[in-house]
């Protein structure tokens, strides 16, 4: 989104070229008020960081520009799988270390063993007393690499989670951030007891 400000005359009708992309495009002013408007394009397929410029070049006025500034987009961080390591037969306290995994993946595909996702691991604190509200808790941040699957990165790391004997549910989800991309965040997984 940007800003058109005329210290003299109407933005009505007016119009900025917006250049990036190895491409141009006429974009029409809205007007807030009289001398004053915004604009803004949308971006598809936009797969890494772009620079965009905005260029105002009315007969009627001085040429202006603007820019450039960076646009990222984010990246498709879809939900994470979280399973349980089955345990061999037997009896076991509750609460105590269990062992996870957790996998997913990254679009666009990233290079292979870059530190592309963070996991990061939740856990429901339920509060022994009712003065203190039960709330979900970040327990643990992992950074995973990630590997060449098909058109996209994969990712897959098993972790252990210690639980205790009031809290024993679990949940996570990934994040990613890097130059080309803005900070992208999954939804949480199904939540598992450990």
């Amino acid at each position: 989104m940007g800003h058109l400000q005329l210290e003299h005359g109407s933005v009505d009708g007016k119009s900025v070229t917006v250049a990036g992309m190895g491409g141009t495009r006429k974009v029409a002013v809205v007007p807030v008020d009289g001398t004053s408007g915004r604009f803004s394009v949308t971006l598809r397929n936009v797969v890494r960081k772009v620079s965009l410029r905005a260029l105002f070049n009315d007969p009627a006025f001085l040429p202006d520009k603007a820019g450039p500034v960076s646009v990222k987009p984010r990246a498709l961080l879809p939900r994470p799988s979280f399973t349980v390591v089955p345990r061999p037969p037997g009896i076991y306290p509750l609460g105590g270390p269990r062992d996870v995994v957790v996998s997913g993946y990254l679009k666009p595909r990233h290079r292979a063993g870059t530190w592309a996702v963070t996991i990061q691991c939740w856990r429901y604190e339920v509060s022994p007393t009712l003065s203190t509200p039960s709330h979900w808790e970040l327990k643990k941040t992992v950074r995973v690499t990630v590997k060449d699957y098909e058109g996209y990165s994969a990712y897959r790391v098993q972790l252990t989670l210690r639980s205790d004997f009031w809290s024993t549910k679990w949940r996570v989800r990934a994040i990613h951030e890097d130059a080309d991309h803005a900070r992208t965040v999954s939804s949480y997984s199904a939540v598992r007891t450990l």
